[in-house]
């Protein structure tokens, strides 16, 4: 399962020092006409940029919301800590803070 990440650069650039190479650095005008591309790539999970999802039309941001394959995760910079790591346990299968 390959994770790739969808953003600008500077957003891609955290993740590539986490050790995430697959990125698709991009505007936010440019996400609706490559998206379909990146989700037909063998990508298992695809973290996207907060205002990139919302840059889409609410149609394809709720198709991409309830994707399995891929799991698609969009991240903002702001990112509430419930929220983040219920969307972890939903990409990995696991709940990384359990006990």
């Amino acid at each position: 399962m390959r994770v790739s990440v969808v953003g600008s650069e500077e957003f891609a650039l955290g993740f590539k020092l986490a050790g995430i190479n697959a990125s698709y650095e991009m505007e936010e005008g440019e996400v609706e006409d490559r998206i379909e591309d990146i989700a037909e790539e063998e990508e298992g999970v695809v973290i996207i940029e907060g205002s990139h999802m919302d840059a889409l039309p609410k149609r394809r941001r709720m198709e991409l919301q309830d994707s399995v394959d891929p799991v698609v995760i969009p991240v903002e910079e702001e990112a509430e800590s419930e929220d983040l790591r219920n969307k972890i346990k939903q990409a990995i299968g696991v709940d990384l803070w359990a006990e």
